[in-house]
This record gives structure tokens, C-alpha cells and sequence, in this order.
């Protein structure tokens, strides 16, 4: 799954301040979240496992 927004969008989802470059951890999230402040992006990215149980 990949969530991607802007600087903003991510301070707002994350009610935490995204004021530099660079990883970033987000409560609840399961993996780091990367932000670019010069492109104004953030993007969270977790991977998507399923699995069968008999």
C-alpha cells in the first residue's frame, strides 16, 4: 500500500510537523514515512502480505 500527499497533507494525517527532508516516524504507522520538503511530497509506504491458513 502506498499513501502519497503533500508536505501538508501528511502534517495534517499525521498531526506532526514534516519540516525537513528525510524519514520521519509516524505514530501507528508500520514503517517510516519519507518526505521531500523541495518537492513538497511525503510518502508512506507498507507492504501488503496475505496469507492462507488452513
Amino acid at each position: 500500500m502506498v499513501l502519497a500527499g503533500t508536505a501538508a497533507e501528511w502534517e495534517q494525517r499525521a498531526e506532526m510537523a514534516v519540516r525537513v527532508s528525510g524519514v520521519h516516524v509516524v505514530a501507528d504507522a508500520l514503517n517510516l514515512v519519507g518526505g521531500d520538503r523541495e518537492q513538497d511530497r511525503a510518502v508512506h509506504r507498507e507492504e501488503n502480505l496475505w496469507m492462507r491458513h488452513r
